[in-house]
């Protein structure tokens, strides 16, 4: 627990770095987008 707040805690910092800002932005962005098409398709009718 301890090292993975270790490794965020550098991305979370106000930066203009590469890393930085995928992992503040495009990084959530991917996850919650993978995470309402996992809904829309398990919960389609077509699936069942």
């Amino acid at each position: 627990m301890i090292q993975i707040t270790r490794n965020v805690a550098p991305a979370m910092k106000p930066g203009i770095t590469k890393t930085g800002i995928f992992s503040s932005f495009f990084l959530p962005c991917f996850i919650s987008l993978l995470f309402i098409f996992d809904l829309i398709f398990w919960g389609s009718p077509d699936q069942i």
